[in-house]
């Protein structure tokens, strides 16, 4: 059986802010001298992260933008991105993230759609954010009380949608990971195959370990195989999150299990779906890395994964994570009997959903999935006829 969330879990108070959360109450803890972030052979402290998001939040309020506003950031992973968007959020304004692949076409509508103050496309503008350069004065950090609900960043889908998340987000989607999946430490190091601006890499390689005081490291450039694998040994990764593209592209790449030392990766995770059969059992038997699933979407974060409490089920999406209320609904609404198929809903009321509308109390997934008699999820590709598996 899975651990049950530790008391305290999923108190979210009134107010919250994430950079608070995740970088100032470390700092307040005597943390300050930790590492928090790693990117290109470059370290901070979070009392280093700390400072710099102080003069990004007072950069940003000379520059006019104010509590509520969005700004768009498009660049590639670094220091002074993650600085950016965490100094943004700590001031209440409202960070856009866009990926380094972002066209200029889609980049124009997503300005147009949130009605930017700012848009900073350059690294060179992000690095004067941080220095207080671009403001040209400096002036005082900005540390707004952001209220729980209210809109902290944003991300856009592939097919161009937007998810605003709430502060909320850090403990609701937070503490089932931290807790009752990862068991986060300080000592851990947490490795993401991936950018920021994916809701995979902004949780797992931002959100998730800077909440628990663990380190993060923020892969630059093209995260090939071996790079990424490179990375996990230089910097001693606990904790290694990619997608099927990434663990495919590993087992094409030959001899490369041979060149690295993977033995400190605790947990490899894929997501946000699981990989096929044969990859799975590729990665276990050359690199020694049992990948377990994590599903989620970008509206709903990760809800289900394969957990360390309960034997792996290949071929389903694991068990719901603890707290999360997942639910499998038939298309009258009811809960799903045993081996029915219905879609995978959460309660409207979960506090690590985006600031969406849904319909009768309920965030649906879309996917079809059924339970079995363990609680597993297993995922339906297309109904046929009826709604009962075979």
């Amino acid at each position: 059986m899975q651990t049950a969330l530790p008391p305290g879990c999923l108190d979210i108070p009134e107010q919250v802010n994430i950079t608070e959360h995740i970088v100032s109450r470390h700092v307040l803890l005597g943390r300050g001298d930790q590492v928090a972030l790693r990117c290109a052979g470059r370290s901070l402290t979070f009392a280093e992260l700390e400072a710099l998001t102080d003069t990004v939040s007072a950069s940003l309020r000379a520059a006019g933008a104010g509590r509520g506003d969005r700004i768009v950031l498009c660049s590639p992973n670094s220091l002074a991105y993650a600085a950016c968007v965490l100094g943004a959020m700590k001031a209440g304004v409202v960070p856009v993230l866009t990926g380094p692949g972002t066209t200029p076409a889609a980049l124009g509508r997503i300005v147009d759609d949130t009605g930017a103050a700012l848009v900073l496309t350059d690294p060179a503008q992000l690095d004067e954010l941080c220095s207080g350069d671009g403001a040209g004065t400096g002036g005082e950090p900005v540390r707004e009380d952001t209220l729980a609900d209210e809109p902290a960043y944003i991300h856009y889908t592939e097919d161009g949608r937007p998810v605003v998340h709430a502060h909320r987000t850090v403990i609701g989607a937070g503490d089932p990971i931290r807790y009752g999946f990862l068991r986060l430490r300080p000592g851990d190091c947490c490795l993401v195959a991936g950018d920021l601006t994916a809701m995979l890499g902004f949780d797992f390689a931002l959100l998730f370990p800077l909440a628990s005081g663990a380190r993060a490291v923020l892969h630059d450039g093209p995260a090939t195989p071996r790079r990424i694998l490179a990375s996990a040994e230089q910097e001693g990764a606990s904790i290694l999150v990619g997608g099927p593209e990434f663990y495919r592209g590993l087992v094409d790449t030959v001899g490369v299990e041979q060149r690295f030392d993977l033995s400190g990766i605790r947990l490899a995770l894929c997501g946000p779906e699981p990989l096929a059969d044969s990859v799975y059992h590729e990665v276990r038997s050359r690199f020694g890395l049992e990948v377990r699933a994590i599903t989620g979407h970008a509206e709903a974060h990760v809800y289900a994964v394969d957990h360390p409490d309960v034997p792996v089920k290949r071929g389903s999406l694991g068990v719901p994570l603890p707290g999360r209320g997942v639910v499998v609904l038939t298309d009258d609404g009811r809960e799903a009997d045993i081996r029915e198929v219905g879609r995978i809903c959460l309660p409207s009321d979960d506090p690590a959903l985006a600031l969406s509308n849904h319909r009768n109390g309920w965030y649906d997934s879309g996917d079809l999935a059924y339970r079995d008699e363990d609680g597993y999820l297993w995922p339906v590709p297309d109904r046929d006829n009826g709604t009962t598996t075979p």
